[in-house]
């Protein structure tokens, strides 16, 4: 570029001087030089070379204010000084490289081996990141079921819902104004930032002793803190941390949180300052599964896998029928004492033998299902079916899929994944999947709009559960719960909401109608 500009500039003044637009060649060159100069410092020679061409440059805009065009030969004399310089200063630090390369190579072979080898792992050291997770905190935050603590050990129930898990705090020095919290979460930035108002859920507690362990009895629902802890440092600044529970291996995660105000911020991406021994019970028999998701245009069935069914065989025999205006499922289940099935998108539910709950956060990437045992609290396993958000159909906001209902039986995970809209704008919706408990294999996928009710029913060779939605056809659905094929459909006024076994019968409630069987 300096070198076309030097041309350009030798042949205004030899010919385009005396030409009609001449001076465009001319300010053409005096551009072409001014960006060569300005580029090459950049390259590499350092800042102390760039001030030499900027104060030349200045000197030259000035010059041109005050005389105009007559100043054309000065800044030319100056472009060649500015040239002249910088490729001394090229000159002077390619020399002074080489020297310091030279010192620094006889200064590496005058140093005994070792000492390389000692100084080359202190510079990888250095360079490497520190590792929060290594920082020393004056805290332990573990299991219960991990450690043996003595049995004057303060003990308090914060959760009255189930499944709970007793957690153990413990110091080897004094925590002043140590503190439980209940978050609840206020907003959740662009960036993963959490925001949350916190409240004392064990104001009783004023401080924490090394010789008085600290255990509480809590409820951690999915991946949305709950509850933390705060403390005040030897500086006298309160600390405020978040527990969390790894879906990999249920061990305790304990991040730092901020307090702005009068609430708590926890960024997005800030690493654990401090992990506990995996949850009781997990490890070769419990995981973090990711669940594969088959071509979406058929039904699928694992390899292996033989279903002997062609009918089904359980036999429905309708006993009543109660249609209304509109049905409220709360007010019917209040009026016959008859409980609804539990809800995946609130805090879970359970059943003699399961916790469930359901991660269904679509705007974060995530559809999973989180499972531990009844009694023992053990850690089962977290079926992750985040790849079946990515569907053939865009669809919009009101057709993201999540996971309404899931059940546990003989070993096998069932689970519905659906929207609550119209088919037509999410074609790719309301199935039901089998996953192998222990390994997180996929066993079947059925075919689509067979369910998108509030919960199914797992028999022992069968699943019954519906599809419908207003202007769509509305079907209960028998399916076979060794394959997902669909052996028997009944035609319903409206869709159906909730299938409630009671004794030998169940019972179907759709939108606008209270529908009884007998299960024969």
């Amino acid at each position: 570029m300096l070198i076309d500009g030097i041309k350009q500039l030798l042949y205004f003044f030899s010919m385009g001087i005396h030409m009609i637009g001449g001076k465009t060649i001319l300010y053409r060159a005096l551009i072409t030089m001014d960006l060569s100069f300005f580029i090459l410092p950049i390259r590499g020679i350092g800042q102390r070379y760039m001030m030499v061409y900027f104060v030349i440059y200045s000197l030259n805009k000035i010059d041109r204010r005050k005389y105009g065009m007559k100043a054309v030969r000065r800044q030319c004399m100056a472009s060649v000084l500015t040239a002249v310089l910088i490729l001394a200063v090229c000159g002077c630090s390619a020399k002074e490289t080489a020297v310091e390369e030279s010192l620094s190579e006889r200064m590496m072979e005058e140093t005994d081996p070792e000492e390389k080898k000692l100084s080359a792992e202190s510079l990888e050291e250095e360079m490497q990141p520190a590792d929060p997770a290594e920082d020393e905190m004056p805290f332990r935050v573990q299991w219960a079921e991990d450690m043996d603590f003595p049995e004057d050990c303060d003990i308090y129930d914060i959760s009255a819902s189930e499944p709970k898990s007793y957690i153990v705090f413990t110091t080897d020095s004094f925590l002043d104004k140590f503190s439980i919290l209940e978050f609840t979460l206020t907003d959740v930035s662009e960036s993963g930032d959490m925001e949350f108002e916190a409240g004392l859920a064990l104001p009783q507690v004023s401080g924490l002793a090394a010789d008085s362990p600290l255990a509480v009895g809590l409820t951690f629902a999915g991946d949305i803190p709950g509850y933390g802890f705060q403390y005040e440092d030897e500086n006298g600044e309160l600390r405020c941390f978040v527990m969390e529970i790894s879906g990999e291996d249920g061990s305790i995660l304990i991040r730092e949180a901020e307090r702005k105000n009068d609430k708590f911020v926890l960024k997005g991406g800030t690493e654990p300052c401090q992990r506990s021994a995996p949850a009781p019970g997990a490890g070769d028999d419990a995981g973090y599964f990711v669940i594969e998701c088959p071509d979406w245009e058929v039904s699928y069935v694992a390899d292996g896998i033989f279903d002997t069914l062609t009918a089904s065989p359980v036999k429905l025999t309708e006993i009543s029928k109660d249609t209304s205006d509109c049905l409220f499922a709360e007010d019917w289940s209040a009026e016959t004492g008859i409980p609804l099935p539990g809800d995946l998108n609130g805090e879970g539910y359970s059943d003699d033998a399961y916790y469930y709950y359901a991660d269904n956060s679509a705007e974060y990437g995530r559809l999973a299902v989180e499972v531990s045992e009844m009694g023992t609290y053990n850690f089962v396993g977290t079926y992750d079916f985040s790849y079946y958000l990515n569907t053939p159909a865009p669809g919009n906001d009101y057709t993201t899929l999540e996971i309404p209902y899931a059940q546990i039986f003989d070993g096998v995970l069932y689970a519905e994944i659906a929207h609550r809209t119209y088919s037509e704008d999410q074609p790719y919706t309301g199935f039901m999947v089998a996953v192998e408990v222990e390994t997180g294999k996929l066993l079947w996928r059925s075919e689509m709009l067979v369910a998108n009710g509030r919960n199914f029913v797992v028999g022992e060779d069968t699943i019954i559960c519906g599809y419908g939605f207003t202007a769509e056809d509305d079907y209960l659905y028998i399916l076979s719960r060794y394959s997902g094929a669909v052996l028997e459909k009944r035609k319903l006024k409206t869709g159906p909401d909730y299938f409630i076994p009671v004794d030998d019968s169940i019972y179907v409630l759709t939108y606008d109608t209270v529908y009884q069987y007998q299960i024969g």
